[in-house]
């Protein structure tokens, strides 16, 4: 056969396997073929073709020849298989694929149905070893070209294709480009964005997906207010209309690196994409050790600028002095920070300088400010705070309550902000409810300070970026960096959670004492029951969570560590114990054998992780495993920017709105410490597994990874939490069916109690949901609806059903009449709607022609052609719709776009059910409508609900309705009635609100 190329290919080679005994889609019909008789080769790209152009089958080396996901071994290429997905001419023409393809062949069946059929593969620079790399890798592609996503799995191989006459692309595909597809894999894996179970204590956050692309020089674009551009020419913060999409509302705006690099990031594709030859930016985790040694190096005696740097290296800090100015100390965990604040404290008071202490968990402040000898404001006895009451000189506070505790803007001369990086991405948290005022009368109080010291073992760039902006640039400036390093500590890295599962219940058995850091709630809760089935005895597992903290046991357990870790042989924790607490015994001694670690991605960052396992000094050894998923996420500060003034109502940084796009003060500080925050979250969430081991490296750590360890133990792991955690669900089913009925000031009274600190436990929490359920269902509450409830999850369906805009013919009209006005492109939908969830489930209920002036259209019929205005709002307001709706729009939306319908209804509680098919010629046509089930369950809930709403119930019950007039609890008049049977028959969907 003659061979085509376009450039030179002599050096290019890959590893695969190649089997003969399967040509085209196996004509021989020997099944056998499939799984034995791959044979291992490294086989230059003009052999491929000559193997591919023969029919022969190739995929990626297994062991013993093989064909399981289980044996791959390794493979130097990742491939794209498109079955109608685009025209073969767009794909050859993809910027991506021009640069980056080795090769691409039709198959047997191109053009047969006048559809292009083909394969595209891509030589990886270094042959992929890890089976489930090789699978997002192709996940990643498929996704990023909308093509076949079936084909990602571990033993994934292509069939050839006989007198197919391959053409060589002979291109190589880089590291950081695999890296990046990948990356998309993982994501893509999610479905929908990672949500904390509700009520949880883990910080979950969202970030905009990155993926790291190039634009050509002389590419010329659109800009938003007339005229062309150039990604060199143009300056950043410039909106325009994006160039890989189709723009018609400009979605895109350039940007530069913290190095000056030019880039376009566009909040549709949720993409970068940087100027070629430029450096893809990298977050860097110690810029303030870079500065301070540069510092220290270059100005010995101290900086033009006012900057005197220290490096020292020693086990303990030196004493501190009072001075006047910003100190800044980074300092390993253990060498003595509390102890160097406790000694300034003593200073500052016996100059006469009032101080302020600053953090953001209560429990961890109260114990701080008794060491330091400061009044904590949880023991403030004016707990109202009334102005013109002057607060303690010598005072501790959390951040979040300095508006309401500190009215009066008096002045303090020593503010101490211990933990500074995590109080000031605090800030930034969801549970904050107004941070602006946060941050307002944090700024004024570092403002006012005559000294002001900010410390933290992992102090970067959220402190320096803060302060450079809250505090007057021509005061002093010290900067101290401790590099003491603790030697022979040795971190024991699992490759699977199910290994250190099964070594954490062997150390159980043995009767080690034992310390579990989980950062999500519902893990933690599933280990302590799996140790206390060890152990045979619940009481000696202490389990610290949001909910549990709040217990005597655990305030008791908090209050004197020493003594009562050793009533406990298992202490199980979630991040409600992360910082400023120390697990210390008298001389050091070694209480604690084992500190185990298990972490997810998604909820926080390797530094927090790295907190929680260091609340233990002294233990014997540490596990720890970490997940390797790798995400993609945004780290531009100036596009985290964009994305945050989107993701609320409101935003103290957008000045106004001009036909649905937001006018920004880009360097408003609230926004500029939200992005700042968000950066190194994010930043940290790409590469989790990896940071966290370098950070754990470059502090003096000996990482000993653990391989996979196949045994009969390990496989059975994942069952053994499934029935666990199903025991765990039961438990809280039994618990909330056969609690007592308490009445409306019976439950007030427990959320009072709560929102004080105080423990009410769990026969009271079962109450209190019961209490929950009973009136907002208004039913009698049985275990198959607690169990369909999910947690709350199907109420949060209801609500955004019922909140909907679809039960006032005015209305209707109004939504009806500005959709039209949309399509023609003479308005903006974004203008007329109400708040922004609910924009857009209604503009995508408008859009699938499941609304319109008549109200929900349950009778509606639709087939997949009839989705067009659908996929069209999806591709223009991606952005909007994830972010509002908590969901993310599949890549293969335009090959099944009633898949992606479904997630987006499935917040409401609805779906698309199957009605059927009809033919039309060769084509089979499905054709789909509301789940007539679906809307019966809600339309009786709703009725029974709005037949009975007569009495008062706070705004946790409904928390996304104003609280209306129900009927009091202790009416039993019509309050109950016979149970409706859809509860018994009916599965109801799940809601993308928890995990």
């Amino acid at each position: 056969m003659d061979i085509l190329m376009t450039c030179n290919t002599a050096s290019i080679s890959l590893s695969l396997s190649i089997n003969s005994g399967i040509i085209d889609k196996n004509v021989g019909g020997n099944k056998m073929a499939y799984a034995i008789g791959w044979q291992p080769h490294t086989l230059s790209l003009a052999r491929l073709v000559e193997v591919i152009d023969e029919g022969i089958a190739f995929g990626p080396q297994f062991k013993n020849e093989r064909r399981r996901g289980c044996n791959f071994e390794q493979c130097g290429y990742v491939a794209i298989d498109s079955d109608g997905a685009w025209s073969l001419q767009d794909a050859l023409n993809d910027p991506f694929i021009k640069q980056y393809a080795a090769l691409w062949y039709t198959t047997p069946s191109h053009r047969q149905d006048g559809v292009d059929r083909f394969r595209i593969l891509f030589v990886t620079e270094k042959p992929i070893t890890n089976g489930d790399h090789y699978r997002l890798a192709l996940l990643g592609l498929a996704k990023r070209f909308n093509t076949d996503d079936r084909i990602a799995d571990a033993s994934r191989c292509f069939y050839g294709s006989r007198g197919s006459a391959p053409t060589i692309m002979g291109h190589i595909l880089p590291d950081a480009e695999l890296e990046a597809l990948i990356g998309e894999g993982q994501e893509a894996d999610r479905c929908t964005n990672f949500s904390g179970e509700p009520g949880s204590d883990e910080q979950v956050w969202e970030g905009g997906r990155r993926a790291h692309g190039t634009i050509a020089d002389d590419l010329e674009f659109r800009l938003a207010h007339g005229g062309c551009g150039t990604i060199r020419t143009t300056p950043p913060r410039v909106a325009l209309h994006c160039p890989f999409h189709p723009d018609a509302i400009p979605s895109a705006f350039t940007v530069r690196s913290k190095i000056g690099d030019p880039g376009i990031h566009c909040m549709s594709c949720r993409k970068t994409w940087w100027a070629e030859e430029t450096s893809q930016p990298i977050y860097d985790f110690y810029h303030y050790d870079a500065e301070v040694k540069r510092i220290a190096a270059e100005y010995p005696d101290g900086s033009p600028t006012g900057k005197k740097a220290i490096v020292i290296n020693r086990e303990f800090l030196p004493d501190l002095e009072p001075l006047n100015g910003i100190t800044m100390i980074k300092s390993p965990k253990g060498t003595g920070k509390t102890t160097a604040l406790k000694k300034l404290v003593r200073k500052a008071r016996a100059g006469g300088q009032s101080v302020l202490l600053i953090g953001h968990r209560q429990v961890l402040l109260r114990e701080l400010a008794s060491k330091l000898g400061l009044e904590c404001y949880l023991d403030d006895t004016n707990l109202g705070g009334e102005y013109g009451t002057p607060r303690p000189d010598y005072y501790a506070i959390s951040v979040d309550s300095l508006p309401r505790r500190l009215h009066l803007p008096r002045p303090y001369d020593v503010v101490i902000i211990d933990e500074c990086e995590q109080v000031l991405r605090h800030v930034t948290a969801k549970t904050v409810k107004n941070p602006y005022a946060v941050m307002t009368r944090l700024q004024s109080y570092i403002c006012d300070a005559q000294a002001l010291y900010l410390s933290d073992a992992d102090l970067n760039q959220v402190t320096m970026n803060f302060v450079k902006r809250a505090k007057d640039k021509t005061v002093p400036v010290h900067l101290i960096l401790n590099t003491y390093l603790t030697d022979n500590r040795v971190c024991e890295i699992y490759a699977k959670s199910e290994d250190l599962i099964v070594d954490l219940a062997g150390s159980a058995r043995a009767g080690k004492r034992l310390y579990v850091a989980c950062n999500s709630k519902r893990q933690a809760k599933v280990l302590a029951r799996i140790i206390a089935k060890e152990i045979g005895d619940r009481t000696r597992v202490l389990l610290i969570t949001a909910e549990e903290k709040v217990n005597q046991d655990v305030q008791d357990f908090l209050a004197d560590i020493p003594n009562k870790y050793r009533q406990y042989q298992a202490v199980v924790t979630s991040p409600a114990v992360g910082t400023g607490i120390d697990i210390t015994f008298d001389n050091g001694a070694q209480e604690v054998d084992v500190v185990y670690g298990f972490f997810t991605t998604g909820i926080n960052s390797h530094y927090d992780i790295d907190q929680q396992l260091g609340r233990v000094r002294n233990p014997g050894s540490v596990k720890v495993w970490v997940c390797q998923r790798r995400n993609s996420f945004e780290i531009e500060l100036d596009a985290i920017k964009l994305d945050l003034v989107q993701t609320g109502d409101s935003h103290p940084a957008v000045r106004t709105w001009l036909r649905g796009v937001p006018i920004i003060d880009m360097d408003h500080p609230l926004l500029a410490l939200q992005a700042s925050a968000y950066a190194v979250e994010r930043a940290s969430q790409n590469r989790m597994a990896e940071y966290f081991i370098r950070h754990k490296q470059l502090n003096g750590w000996t990482i000993q990874s653990i391989s996979p360890q196949e045994t009969d133990e390990s496989w059975g792991v994942k069952q053994r939490l499934r029935r666990v955690q199903k025991e765990l669900d039961q438990e809280f089913i039994g618990g909330v069916v056969n609690a007592p009925d308490i009445d409306e000031d019976q439950w007030k009274n427990y959320f009072d109690r709560q929102a004080a600190g105080e423990a009410i436990g769990p026969g009271a929490k079962h109450e209190m949901v019961r209490f929950e359920l009973r009136h907002f269902y208004n039913d009698y509450v049985t275990a198959q609806m607690v169990e369909k409830d999910d947690y709350g999850r199907f109420r949060e369906a209801i609500l955004r059903y019922e909140s909907l805009h679809i039960h006032s013919a005015d209305q209707l009209n109004l939504l009806a009449y500005k959709w039209k006005a949309y399509v023609s492109k003479s308005a903006d939908l974004s203008e007329s709607l109400g708040s922004q969830a609910l924009r857009s489930m209604e503009a995508v209920l408008l859009a699938s022609g499941l609304l319109d002036d008549t109200g929900l259209r349950g009778d509606k019929i639709v087939s997949m052609s009839d989705l067009s205005d659908f996929l069209a709002y999806c591709d223009e307001r991606r952005v909007t719709i994830e972010r509002d709706l908590g969901v993310n729009l599949r890549e293969d939306r335009r090959r099944d776009p009633v898949k992606t319908l479904n997630m987006c209804l499935s917040q409401i509680g609805l779906r698309l059910a199957p009605l059927g098919k009809s033919r039309k010629g060769d084509s089979a046509i499905y054709r789909y409508q509301l789940d007539p089930v679906d809307l019966d369950v809600l339309r009786k809930i709703g009725m029974r609900r709005k037949d009975t709403s007569r009495s008062t119930l706070p705004e946790v019950i409904q928390p996304a309705r104003p609280a209306a007039k129900r009927k009091p609890a202790n009416d039993n008049s019509e309050t109950v009635g016979q149970s409706f049977p859809w509860f018994d028959d009916f599965v109801f969907p799940k809601t993308a609100v928890g995990d």
